[in-house]
């Protein structure tokens, strides 16, 4: 409830000193409004106005002119502490939102350097346009489903962007919101995947990391408390299988990789085995008549809540359009418990984006 009124608070706080230059005697014979004297509290006004309009433009550098003015502010406080001492609670107000929000840029950078170099290689990448030819070699209902979704005369994918919203929820917790954007390369697979949840009103975000042979996934409330941070083999390979869902539901021109071995079913079911890093997994892919992808399902993939593999899946729906190709706009992710199924993700998919468009 506070966020909409923070802008407010800095900018108050700003026009506080500009009063201020006028009511403490010690400033009463300078050299006129912007004698030596005034321009420290000029300066404050300054830098606590330029972070009020960076926050309501909501610029992710708010905190840096607003941690300039907490600290010019506090020294003119104590300068003048009787008359000023006030001043400190703003200032403190405002230091612990600074440190909130650098804590949550400085963890983010990671995550977009990489994006950053992910983008920068791939782009370099020789564009290739995908023929039927190339999926001869696809069991049928594969096959389908690539028509459908537009995937002939496609280019090549070299890199995919994905934004995702909706809700998530552990085992006896409440559903929280969350929002994500992620990038993935498909040459040499990577998977870079940063996610903002909202839970009891503290943003949490959270970063996924697929690269080489490694996984690793952090989540740090506030961006500075490490909650969660977790690597290794049963990570890399859980992650393997979340690269192969993102594959099959939103980036399916990748389907056609020679690294994704098919073993054929029937009309509407075919398997995929994944090896990438020398871990391969599998997943059972569903079709509908239409030939539509509607579920993802594999026994690969462990729960980090208790480190156990169980049956999960990804029903998917709603198709639509997402440039010129047909992908689902909402999923479901569900674990397979032994006392029943456990649906612990809703989520709808708002952008995708190729080959750094």
């Amino acid at each position: 409830m506070f966020r909409p009124f923070f802008p407010l608070l800095l900018l108050v706080h700003g026009c506080v000193h500009f009063i201020g230059f006028h009511q403490l005697p010690v400033w009463r014979h300078s050299e006129g409004l912007f004698g030596a004297l005034s321009w420290p509290w000029a300066s404050a006004l300054l830098l606590f106005g330029t972070s009020a309009l960076f926050r309501l433009r909501r610029s992710p550098l708010w905190w840096a002119p607003a941690a300039a003015g907490v600290l010019l502010s506090q020294v003119l406080v104590a300068r003048q502490w009787e008359q000023a001492k006030w001043g400190t609670i703003p200032n403190l107000a405002i230091a612990l939102a600074v440190l909130y929000s650098f804590g949550q840029w400085r963890f983010r950078r990671s995550y977009d350097r990489a994006r950053v170099a992910l983008l920068r290689r791939t782009g370099a990448l020789p564009a290739e346009t995908i023929g039927e030819r190339d999926l001869a070699p696809l069991p049928p209902p594969v096959q389908r489903y690539l028509r459908y979704v537009g995937v002939p005369g496609s280019a090549k994918l070299r890199s995919a962007r994905i934004v995702l919203d909706g809700e998530l929820r552990a085992r006896g917790r409440d559903w929280f919101p969350f929002r994500s954007e992620q990038h993935n390369a498909f040459d040499s697979y990577e998977r870079h995947f940063f996610m903002k949840a909202r839970i009891l009103g503290v943003d949490v975000p959270g970063y996924h990391a697929y690269k080489g042979s490694a996984a690793s996934m952090q989540v740090r409330p506030g961006g500075l408390l490490p909650l969660v941070h977790e690597t290794g083999a049963e990570l890399f390979r859980a992650e393997t299988v979340t690269l192969l869902n993102d594959i099959c539901l939103l980036a399916p021109a990748a389907l056609i990789d020679p690294r994704i071995r098919w073993e054929p079913i029937d009309e509407q079911s075919a398997r995929a085995h994944f090896t990438n890093e020398g871990v391969t997994v599998s997943a059972l892919l569903l079709f509908n008549d239409w030939g539509e992808l509607i579920n993802f399902i594999s026994h690969d993939r462990i729960d980090v809540a208790d480190g156990k593999s169980y049956r999960f899946s990804t029903p998917v729906s709603e198709y639509r359009y997402f440039g010129n190709f047909r992908l689902p706009g909402f999923g479901e992710a569900i674990w397979s418990y032994p006392g029943g199924d456990f649906t612990y993700g809703r989520l709808h998919v708002k952008e995708v984006r190729y080959n750094g468009q």
